[in-house]
Protein backbone atom coordinates (compact mmCIF):
# COMPACT_ATOMS: atom_id res chain seq x y z
CA UNK A 1 0.00 0.00 0.00
CA UNK A 2 1.63 3.49 -0.87
CA UNK A 3 2.14 6.01 1.55
CA UNK A 4 -0.27 9.16 1.74
CA UNK A 5 1.18 11.49 -0.46
CA UNK A 6 0.24 14.48 2.24
CA UNK A 7 1.63 12.73 4.99
CA UNK A 8 4.89 12.30 3.06
CA UNK A 9 4.66 16.12 1.77
CA UNK A 10 4.57 17.04 5.21
CA UNK A 11 7.69 15.49 6.12
CA UNK A 12 9.37 17.57 3.91
CA UNK A 13 7.59 20.86 4.93
CA UNK A 14 8.62 20.51 8.62
CA UNK A 15 11.80 19.88 8.18
CA UNK A 16 11.97 23.64 7.17
CA UNK A 17 14.37 26.10 8.94
CA UNK A 18 15.41 29.28 8.68
CA UNK A 19 16.89 32.31 11.01
CA UNK A 20 15.22 35.24 11.87
CA UNK A 21 16.19 38.74 11.42
CA UNK A 22 19.65 38.25 14.12
CA UNK A 23 20.42 35.52 11.87
CA UNK A 24 21.34 33.19 14.78
CA UNK A 25 18.08 32.44 16.31
CA UNK A 26 15.67 29.70 14.45
CA UNK A 27 12.69 30.67 13.65
CA UNK A 28 9.64 29.05 15.06
CA UNK A 29 7.50 26.64 12.11
CA UNK A 30 4.01 25.74 12.27
CA UNK A 31 3.20 23.07 9.63
CA UNK A 32 -0.37 22.21 9.90
CA UNK A 33 -3.25 21.09 7.83
CA UNK A 34 -5.49 23.79 6.69
CA UNK A 35 -8.81 24.35 8.35
CA UNK A 36 -7.61 24.21 12.01
CA UNK A 37 -10.05 26.19 14.72
CA UNK A 38 -6.58 28.68 15.36
CA UNK A 39 -7.22 32.13 14.26
CA UNK A 40 -3.78 34.38 13.39
CA UNK A 41 -3.64 36.05 17.07
CA UNK A 42 -3.55 33.13 18.25
CA UNK A 43 -0.55 31.67 16.30
CA UNK A 44 1.50 34.21 15.93
CA UNK A 45 0.65 36.52 19.44
CA UNK A 46 -0.26 33.87 21.82
CA UNK A 47 1.51 30.27 20.79
CA UNK A 48 4.40 32.78 19.38
CA UNK A 49 5.29 31.28 15.67
CA UNK A 50 7.37 33.12 13.32
CA UNK A 51 6.21 31.14 10.62
CA UNK A 52 3.05 29.42 9.52
CA UNK A 53 2.67 26.65 6.41
CA UNK A 54 -0.37 25.55 5.61
CA UNK A 55 -1.07 22.50 3.68
CA UNK A 56 -4.55 22.16 1.73
CA UNK A 57 -5.83 19.26 -0.10
CA UNK A 58 -5.60 20.30 -4.09
CA UNK A 59 -6.31 18.73 -7.48
CA UNK A 60 -5.95 15.11 -8.19
CA UNK A 61 -5.20 13.47 -11.57
CA UNK A 62 -6.38 10.45 -12.49
CA UNK A 63 -3.84 7.64 -13.60
CA UNK A 64 -1.55 8.12 -16.30
CA UNK A 65 -1.49 4.94 -19.17
CA UNK A 66 1.63 3.57 -20.92
CA UNK A 67 0.82 0.29 -23.08
CA UNK A 68 -1.99 -0.04 -21.21
CA UNK A 69 -0.13 -0.46 -18.04
CA UNK A 70 -1.33 2.53 -15.00
CA UNK A 71 2.20 4.53 -14.29
CA UNK A 72 1.00 7.80 -12.52
CA UNK A 73 -1.24 9.61 -10.25
CA UNK A 74 -1.01 13.07 -9.78
CA UNK A 75 -1.78 15.32 -6.86
CA UNK A 76 -1.56 19.10 -6.32
CA UNK A 77 -1.08 20.64 -3.12
CA UNK A 78 -1.75 24.71 -1.96
CA UNK A 79 1.24 25.32 0.51
CA UNK A 80 0.46 29.23 2.21
CA UNK A 81 3.26 30.49 3.88
CA UNK A 82 2.55 32.89 6.11
CA UNK A 83 4.76 35.81 8.07
CA UNK A 84 4.30 38.88 9.84
CA UNK A 85 6.78 41.79 11.11
CA UNK A 86 7.16 40.84 14.93
CA UNK A 87 8.21 42.36 17.69
CA UNK A 88 9.31 41.42 21.23
CA UNK A 89 7.88 42.54 24.22
CA UNK A 90 10.21 45.73 24.36
CA UNK A 91 9.27 46.00 21.12
CA UNK A 92 12.11 45.40 19.39
CA UNK A 93 11.52 44.63 15.71
CA UNK A 94 12.61 40.95 15.32
CA UNK A 95 11.58 39.39 12.22
CA UNK A 96 10.50 41.06 8.61
CA UNK A 97 8.03 39.14 6.83
CA UNK A 98 8.83 40.04 3.96
CA UNK A 99 12.52 39.07 4.48
CA UNK A 100 11.06 35.50 6.27
CA UNK A 101 9.41 34.88 3.26
CA UNK A 102 12.45 34.69 1.17
CA UNK A 103 14.42 32.88 3.59
CA UNK A 104 10.93 30.47 3.69
CA UNK A 105 11.18 29.90 -0.40
CA UNK A 106 14.90 29.48 -0.81
CA UNK A 107 15.07 26.38 2.13
CA UNK A 108 11.50 25.22 0.34
CA UNK A 109 13.44 24.76 -2.64
CA UNK A 110 16.52 23.29 -1.46
CA UNK A 111 14.21 20.53 0.54
CA UNK A 112 12.00 19.66 -2.11
CA UNK A 113 14.79 19.35 -4.34
CA UNK A 114 16.66 16.84 -2.23
CA UNK A 115 13.44 15.18 -1.49
CA UNK A 116 12.47 15.21 -5.25
CA UNK A 117 12.28 12.02 -6.19
CA UNK A 118 11.51 8.65 -3.63
CA UNK A 119 11.05 5.46 -4.28
CA UNK A 120 7.60 5.39 -5.56
CA UNK A 121 7.43 9.64 -6.33
CA UNK A 122 8.46 12.55 -7.67
CA UNK A 123 7.70 16.11 -6.05
CA UNK A 124 8.21 19.44 -7.69
CA UNK A 125 7.29 22.88 -6.91
CA UNK A 126 5.02 23.88 -10.27
CA UNK A 127 4.65 27.62 -9.01
CA UNK A 128 3.86 30.41 -6.51
CA UNK A 129 2.26 33.52 -5.48
CA UNK A 130 1.93 36.29 -3.54
CA UNK A 131 -1.13 37.15 -2.48
CA UNK A 132 -0.63 39.35 1.02
CA UNK A 133 -3.62 41.05 2.91
CA UNK A 134 -4.19 43.43 6.11
CA UNK A 135 -5.74 41.38 8.71
CA UNK A 136 -6.84 43.49 12.49
CA UNK A 137 -4.21 45.79 11.99
CA UNK A 138 -1.42 43.62 11.02
CA UNK A 139 0.12 43.35 7.53
CA UNK A 140 0.43 39.46 6.41
CA UNK A 141 2.96 38.44 4.04
CA UNK A 142 1.51 35.13 2.34
CA UNK A 143 2.71 33.36 -0.71
CA UNK A 144 1.30 30.19 -1.83
CA UNK A 145 3.10 27.67 -3.86
CA UNK A 146 1.49 25.02 -6.16
CA UNK A 147 3.49 21.63 -5.19
CA UNK A 148 2.93 18.41 -7.69
CA UNK A 149 3.15 14.97 -6.33
CA UNK A 150 3.57 12.29 -8.86
CA UNK A 151 3.44 8.82 -7.42
CA UNK A 152 4.55 6.34 -9.78
CA UNK A 153 4.28 2.63 -9.08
Amino acid sequence: MATDPKSTLETVLDDVAVKIDDGSTAASILVHYDGGNDTWFELFDTDDYDVVIELKEGRYGGTRFLQDVPTYHHNWYTVSVVTIDKYDSTPTHIATGSEMQWKIREDLNTRIEAAAQGTQYKITVESGGVQSTRVASRYMYICTYEIHFEESF
